[in-house]
């Protein structure tokens, strides 16, 4: 025991990030309220935002956007947590899907938050989504400048391949396909360092957000065991010395 201590042996435990930034950035472009996802993309949408603002930490800092064509922020990080709840009452659809002028925004959020400590806080961005950049900036550009400021992009690409949204033609209401398109969220993540989802049900989608939530509020930390070793082997030799005393009369 006694020589496993001298190798300072550590183990990996699950400490919390505290004052961490993290984005939620939610698509609520037309095809969102497709009802592929009960009842509608962007009411799932809705609901796990509200889910995992509940699940972090109120040290965290969260803000939200949300984009179509034009990108709003309906609040900028605030460790009071009540007002990003307030916000995703106020999230409403339609236009294009701006994702890269999102996600600028988002970073530029991020980024301007005061240091703690001397040190900028860690941060993060959730992008939810069920389609492709169709206006504003490109986001494979800026997934790259996310990854230069240590700010990983977690994608959810929201709905089902037989999603379908209704749009209005004249007197007439039409049905159109609206699949999710996955590959671009995947190619942000990536650049980014962060990491892709999909969830084609609530459920799915509510188990990605309290991974996340889980995720981007705790980090990998090492604790050096050496003094829990050292005390062990040491009780073990009192113990041995005792009970030689005992059987033998003698130490050794």
């Amino acid at each position: 025991i006694l020589v496993a201590a001298a190798a300072h042996p550590q183990r990996s435990i699950a400490r919390p990030v505290g004052h961490a930034v993290i984005m939620l950035v939610n698509d609520v472009s037309d095809s969102m309220i497709a009802t592929d996802v009960k009842p509608t993309r962007l009411a799932a949408a809705q609901r796990a935002d509200a889910e995992f603002v509940k699940g972090v930490p109120g040290i965290d800092q969260v803000g939200l956007i949300q984009f179509a064509s034009p990108v709003q922020v309906l609040q900028p990080p605030s460790a009071d947590h009540a007002l990003t709840l307030a916000a995703i009452d106020r999230f409403h659809t339609g236009g294009g899907t701006a994702i890269g002028t999102a996600l600028e925004t988002a970073l530029r959020l991020i980024e301007a938050q005061p240091k703690v400590r001397g040190k900028r806080p860690p941060g993060a961005i959730v992008l939810v989504s069920d389609g492709a950049n169709n206006v504003g900036v490109g986001p494979l550009a800026v997934a790259p400048q996310a990854r230069s400021q240590n700010t990983p992009i977690y994608t959810v690409a929201l709905g089902t391949p037989h999603g379908v949204q209704p749009i209005t033609r004249g007197s007439q209401t039409v049905t159109v396909p609206a699949p999710p398109d996955p590959q671009e969220l995947a190619a942000i993540a990536r650049l980014s360092g962060g990491r892709a989802f999909t969830a084609a049900d609530t459920g799915r989608l509510s188990s990605v957000y309290s991974h996340l939530a889980n995720r981007l509020t705790r980090t990998e930390a090492k604790q050096d065991l050496t003094a829990t070793f050292a005390g062990a082997g040491l009780a073990v030799l009192l113990l041995g010395s005792g009970l030689a005393l005992f059987w033998f009369h003698r130490l050794a």
